[in-house]
This record gives structure tokens, C-alpha cells and sequence, in this order.
């Protein structure tokens, strides 16, 4: 299976150092996303729909969807 791996070029990195390096860019990837709805909220509150739909489409295209409560909004991966 390794050599198999090898010819295709996977299973050469090291296992550790490939989760810590995915921790790393979902915890990045979750601020960026926290930013985005804060720029969001900010636009709503100041009556500017159109930028905070554009926010909104632009999360939808990353596949995150935003769901809208009483108590702000939240965010999950799924389309």
C-alpha cells in the first residue's frame, strides 16, 4: 500500500504534522469566517442589505450556511 501510495504521491509527509497543520488552517478558515459575520451583523444593523446578502452568498459559496435567530446569527458547514 506504501508503494502504491509512493508512485501516486500520497502517504509521504508525516501523519502528525499533517493534523496539526489542518488544526492550524480550520481554526484560521473559523476567524476569517467569525470576521465575515461580523462584518455582516454590522452591515444589517446599518440598514445596508445589499452588502450583508453579498456576505451571506459569499459564506453560502465557501459552503457555510448561516442561520439567522433572535439571538444573532450562527454558522455550520453544509450547503
Amino acid at each position: 500500500m506504501r508503494a502504491g501510495g509512493w508512485l501516486l504521491g500520497l502517504l509521504q509527509g508525516d501523519p502528525e504534522a499533517w493534523f496539526v497543520e489542518a488544526r492550524s488552517s480550520d481554526a484560521l478558515e473559523e476567524e476569517a469566517i467569525s470576521a465575515l459575520l461580523q462584518e455582516r451583523e454590522s452591515a444589517r444593523r446599518g440598514g445596508n442589505f445589499q452588502e450583508a446578502d453579498r456576505i451571506r452568498d459569499e459564506l453560502a459559496d465557501r459552503g457555510i450556511a448561516i442561520e439567522d435567530g433572535p439571538e444573532g446569527s450562527r454558522w455550520r458547514r453544509g450547503r
